[in-house]
């Protein structure tokens, strides 16, 4: 089991989750602080109080200590005495430091929260009691309290513990540690075999010495040891992080398959990754002869194709004109969309093909009747609490549409992958509504704050992908490693800044008071990648290491320090490659056309004075001057561009819809002789000319039929009416002329 597991079925108090942690955090923040701040921007500083609150409790920390309120200093005075001189050197500069001698807003909005911080976590415990739950770090402190106080807890009753693999522990863990080593319950086992872990001058071992004197083994096991020298170390620069995937393939399926070192399950293999972002890349780059795989590690669901596809859906609501029709970029954008496109490409090929032949702006859902997936898409949200529902619905008839497709699909473990990230968001989303409706959210919030929740709950989830770990090539992150151990690694993103990754605390509580109530740091980070990194690399035979060489704005290109560790302090030999992109510039090609008798047929049946024969307009002339390739292409052999939504009519689309109505009104008369009287009821009736209009318009702008019924508004409307007054002034031309003919006619 793990310790956090051993912890919770200790406790009586149930694990809380996320979502309720944060909305109570947030009523009583509102409570305390007279914020009007909303939730979807709480989310973030919520987050942060989290994990203060976690430490405080899970290194005993006494809150009233650390919380102390500024005015109240001398009183702090008076508690010195349970502090060494380095704590009370640590806390002394913190609140000279923030003392608001010479204010400023950022302090001064430092110290208004800090003043409430007490008060705000002495309730958030509370009222999380009430309801029998608490976070991680109140069961810790509950249990570890319990034994301090010498309270039977049933759950270690009768029962023997081995505590395998452990590194730093944290105050509740060593308690627990001790009164069940003095009851006799206890046994230990640390994995320090490697001479680097238990070197001083190695971040690596830092606890090393404390848990090793202070929990000892009762059976002594014999230490293997294995030399950095004799291990096989190749480090491969590559100037891509994808590309990186792409040399895993070559590494799995050329160098690690010769003379078949590697048994044809792949146990012995393991491919770790830094960067959780590159597990979907891997995944389709890995070789056809590798069966099975299995991945343990968290996966951000934030760089999921869920959340774009979310994302898509809000804005598709956002673009709903007041019809209920949508907005046909949104539409697009939905159908082309990779989880669309892969289910129904077929279907929203043909939609969006439609959409552009037909200049269709703004879409009626009828379109979208034949499919059940897109008749859940492609509905109206009307409020909030609706707008959830749909977001539930949509998901939940897509993953099962997925489903059934991974099932028939060659490759089904990757499409499962697509359908486990689909659930998990759905459950998250799930539970955020069930939430809300406790905490009455839905009354408060629009659509626009709650997509904004929407990502900010979401951003801090990760996919815990759990797999078995006793078949096929293992692909996990670096904490998934810990006591584990490989003849093979592949190490990806092996980039200072990432291996290890920048230890940055997010954090209420200064660096310096951490330090002083003893609650982890940025050295505590660091030592505990040291360790994990030197314990796996000790049983291994051959590594590779892959890095980005690439400077890209805060990324330097630079490859981990435990490269260098390795080189200068402990001898390891390297062998260096060195990749590069190829590229290559393809000379421009000239497009010719030979004037091949049929081509010159062609060209000169525009010179042809028989009655069918084609006619040359003025702008195909003007085509021709400009470029006669152009012209042929076009005019001759009538290819067309590609047809695309045209939401504003320019100035050629103008003069079609003019010329067209022109044709419209004057077709009647065609092969008559035009006298005055004919023109007067166009003068006097201008719906003639306003149905002539709106015929152009969807014949020509809508590429619809003659008689088709189209509705004029916005922009169009404007321009039906200029057409209509120069139509109208164009007329009174003609009938002026008419007029002075029948004038002179009769002189």
């Amino acid at each position: 089991t793990t310790i956090s597991d051993c912890f919770l079925s200790a406790s009586e108090l149930n694990l809380s989750d996320r979502a309720t942690e944060l909305f109570t955090l947030f009523d009583l923040f509102i409570k305390h602080s007279k914020s009007e701040e909303k939730f979807d921007t709480f989310v973030f500083w919520g987050e942060m109080l989290l994990t203060d609150f976690n430490d405080v409790d899970k290194y005993i920390v006494d809150a009233t200590q650390l919380y102390a309120n500024i005015k109240g200093l001398k009183e702090i005075d008076s508690l010195f005495d349970v502090f060494s001189e380095k704590q009370k050197e640590a806390i002394t500069y913190f609140w000279e430091h923030f003392l608001p001698n010479a204010p400023n807003k950022s302090r001064e909005d430092f110290i208004s929260i800090w003043k409430i911080l007490l008060q705000i976590y002495q309730d958030f415990h509370s009222q999380l009691i009430k309801q029998n739950l608490a976070t991680e770090g109140m069961i810790f402190r509950n249990v570890a309290e319990k034994l301090v106080n010498n309270e039977e807890i049933p759950f270690f009753n009768d029962k023997q513990f081995i505590f395998i693999g452990f590194n730093m522990l944290n105050p509740c863990e060593k308690i627990l540690f001790d009164k069940l080593n003095k009851q006799n319950k206890a046994d230990f086992y640390w994995d320090y075999e490697s001479a680097e872990l238990r070197d001083p001058e190695n971040q690596a071992s830092k606890f090393y010495e404390s848990n090793t004197q202070q929990f000892k083994s009762k059976h002594v096991i014999d230490a293997e040891e294995f030399l950095m020298s004799e291990k096989e170390f190749e480090v491969i620069a590559t100037p891509s992080t994808i590309g990186q995937t792409k040399e895993v393939y070559r590494i799995l399926n050329e160098k690690m398959n010769q003379n078949n070192e590697i048994e044809s399950n792949w146990l012995n293999t393991a491919v770790v990754l830094p960067n959780e972002n590159l597990l979907i890349p891997l995944l389709y780059s890995l070789p056809e002869n590798i069966d099975n795989v299995n991945i343990t590690m968290g996966y951000p669901l934030k760089s999921t194709p869920i959340v774009s596809f979310v994302e898509l859906l809000y804005e598709l609501q956002k673009r709903i004109n007041s019809e209920g029709l949508f907005y046909y970029k949104n539409v697009i954008n939905i159908l082309n969309h990779q989880y669309i496109n892969t289910l129904h490409g077929k279907e929203s090929q043909k939609i969006e093909t439609e959409i552009s032949k037909y200049n269709i702006i703004y879409v009626e859902k009828e379109k979208f009747q034949n499919n059940d997936l897109f008749q859940t898409i492609f509905v109206q949200c009307t409020s909030s609490t609706y707008f959830l529902d749909y977001l539930l619905d949509v998901i939940r008839k897509l993953n099962k549409v997925w489903f059934s497709f991974s099932e028939e699909s060659e490759n089904k473990k990757q499409f499962q992958i697509e359908s486990q990230i689909l659930f998990s968001y759905y459950a998250a989303l799930n539970r955020l509504k069930d939430v809300s409706k406790v905490f009455n959210v839905d009354e408060k919030v629009s659509i626009d704050a709650i997509i904004r929740l929407i990502r900010q709950f979401t951003s801090t989830i990760s996919i815990p992908f759990e797999g078995e770990p006793l078949s096929g090539l293992q692909i996990m992150g670096m904490l998934e490693t810990r006591t584990l151990d490989f003849e093979n690694l592949i190490i990806c993103s092996f980039n200072e800044g990432v291996f290890p990754k920048k230890s940055n605390i997010n954090t209420f509580i200064p660096m310096n008071l951490r330090r002083a109530f003893g609650m982890p740091v940025s050295d505590f980070h660091d030592a505990i990648a040291a360790y994990n990194f030197y314990r796996l690399v000790h049983r291994a035979k051959k590594i590779f290491l892959l890095y980005d060489t690439r400077n890209d704005g805060i990324k330097t290109g630079e490859i981990s320090r435990y490269y260098h560790q390795l080189h200068y302090h402990y001898g390891a030999i390297f062998n260096h490659i060195s990749l590069s992109n190829e590229t290559s510039i393809e000379l421009e090609r000239k497009i010719e056309v030979q004037k091949t008798p049929e081509v010159m047929e062609s060209m000169n049946a525009f010179l042809s004075d028989e009655k069918n024969a084609p006619a040359l307009s003025a702008s195909s002339i003007n085509t021709y001057l400009n470029c006669p390739l152009q012209f042929y292409l076009s005019t001759i052999e009538k290819i067309k561009e590609i047809d695309e939504v045209t939401e504003t009519i320019e100035a050629s689309m103008f003069g079609d819809i003019l010329h067209k109505t022109m044709e419209l009104i004057y077709k009647p008369f065609e092969g008559k002789q035009i006298e005055k009287d004919d023109l007067e009821p166009f003068v006097k009736n201008p719906d003639i000319i306003d149905e002539a209009i709106e015929d152009a318009f969807a014949n020509k702008f809508y590429k619809k039929a003659l008689k088709s019924k189209v509705k004029l508004e916005g922009n169009n409307l404007l321009i039906a009416r200029v057409i209509k007054n120069m139509l109208f002034k164009l007329s009174n031309k003609i009938l002026l002329k008419l007029l002075f003919s029948t004038f002179n006619r009769k002189n």
